[in-house]
């Protein structure tokens, strides 16, 4: 029992003060970074995310690399740069697993659906998208993840022209929603 809630938990911080200060100051760049996307100013906000991602496997710490990665793929597919989001959300999935942060997992892998419409198709996507909903049950994500994915589900049946389907899945995601 005992080795099971060891493999389930999150990577602790290291214990070595300095590193996890170099990981605080890291997080506050991911901060500004995320503070940057959400003023629209993407350009500047991979810029400054960007100087995390060699620090964060420098110092080895995954979760560090899973947060970088993520928000590197958010910034880029904002600004239109699909393939080099698709390569930062695959490089977050793995360093996510191997942090065991499953909600983030989660996240990446509906941004990852998102994505892969446009890169390599719908049955892809929608792989991504069954990959997603069982992480969010495996884990029990948030609400926002559940109402991400749903939305993400409507979207992507949406693009097919798969109407009804897109409207059910909507119609659960504003259900979660409310």
């Amino acid at each position: 029992c005992a080795d099971a809630q060891a493999l389930s938990q999150v990577a602790p911080p290291p214990g070595d003060p300095r590193l996890r200060a170099l990981i605080e100051d890291a997080r506050n760049q991911l901060a500004t970074a995320r503070a940057r996307l959400g003023a629209g100013k993407y350009k500047e906000g991979l810029a400054t995310a960007a100087l995390v991602v060699p620090v964060a496997a420098q110092l080895g710490y995954r979760p560090l690399t899973a947060e970088a990665q993520a928000l590197v793929g958010e910034l880029e597919f904002k600004s239109g740069n699909y393939q080099a989001a698709d390569r930062a959300w695959r490089e977050a999935l793995d360093a996510a697993e191997e942090a065991r942060l499953d909600e983030l997992k989660s996240r990446v892998a509906v941004r990852l659906a998102n994505v892969t419409v446009d890169l390599h198709g719908f049955a892809e996507a929608h792989e991504w998208l069954r990959f997603a909903e069982a992480m969010v049950k495996r884990s029990g994500g948030s609400g926002e993840v559940q109402v991400d994915l749903w939305v993400q589900i409507a979207l992507v049946y949406y693009r097919e022209s798969r109407y009804h389907e897109a409207e059910a899945a909507a119609r659960k995601a504003i259900a979660m929603a409310s």
